[in-house]
């Protein structure tokens, strides 16, 4: 007696990304205050930024002033 054996494969779809959480624009950089502290992390360049914490992704912008182009600093 001979049994029939199968193999069979199963796949379960699950989403393994971080959820992200955009916050916008966390702080803004002036000639008066070239760097801002967000989170305990001094930033001294405008742009997006983004980071990995409690299992999450946050995503967030610091700011400059269109005024602010007259300063002497490198951004």
């Amino acid at each position: 007696m001979t049994e029939n054996c199968e193999i069979k494969e199963f796949q379960i779809a699950q989403d393994l990304a971080l959820p992200t959480v955009q916050l916008g624009v966390v702080g803004t950089l002036t000639c008066a205050q070239p760097c801002v502290t967000y989170n305990g992390v001094e930033y001294c360049e405008p742009g997006a930024y983004s980071v990995q914490e409690n299992c999450e992704i946050i995503e967030f912008q610091i700011a400059r002033p269109e005024l602010c182009r007259r300063c002497n600093l490198a951004w």
